[in-house]
């Protein structure tokens, strides 16, 4: 599957790199979607993008599709029309109340993309938003926190507020989930 990975790897993934993001494209031009993925995957960028800006002109609110852009932009190291993608995907999911879980999953991935484009402080505001509006996530969480402690923009780095979130994300997975601890395990 198709997925955002920073290259120094600093951020965790969902399963397959898609989490409930991928999940929740049941709607509008869903076969016509599954097929431009597929093209991506293939390594046919070109004709996916064909594709899926022929579902964005017959449906312009589809957020799905401006999400599956932004991942094929990225594919092809178009990091900056990637994040407008990733932004007008935000938006129109906002628009479309998407649950909280979703949209949080929408902002992490954003700032995977922030993070490879070295856009390190609007990676720490996507995460501070994915955050936000899911609080519960722990992944967003320790994302961030993993970002505040080694960002190579020391103007991003927070090490006091990265163990605290470390600590707060190790909390709420009853100091159980690996992934979760690995920025506390240090200390």
């Amino acid at each position: 599957a198709l997925c955002w990975q920073s290259g120094s790897t600093l951020l965790g993934q969902t399963a397959n790199g898609w989490g409930e993001i991928w999940q929740q494209r049941m709607s509008i031009g869903q076969a016509r979607l599954d097929e431009a993925f597929k093209l991506a995957e293939s390594g046919k960028a070109s004709e996916a993008l064909a594709r899926i800006d022929a579902i964005i002109s017959s449906n312009p609110d589809n957020w799905r599709a401006h999400f599956l852009k932004a991942a094929v932009l990225v594919l092809v190291k178009r990091q900056d029309d990637a994040l407008q993608q990733i932004d007008e995907s935000i938006k129109l999911a906002r628009k479309s109340n998407v649950s909280y879980s979703l949209l949080g999953q929408l902002y992490s991935s954003k700032a995977r993309t922030c993070i490879d484009a070295h856009h390190y402080d609007d990676a720490r505001k996507s995460l501070d938003s994915a955050v936000h509006v899911d609080p519960s996530d722990t992944t967003s969480m320790n994302d961030l926190a993993w970002l505040l402690a080694t960002a190579p923009d020391f103007r991003v780095r927070n090490p006091h507020r990265a163990v605290s979130l470390a600590q707060k994300c190790c909390g709420l997975n009853h100091w159980t989930d690996r992934k979760s601890t690995r920025l506390n395990s240090s200390h």
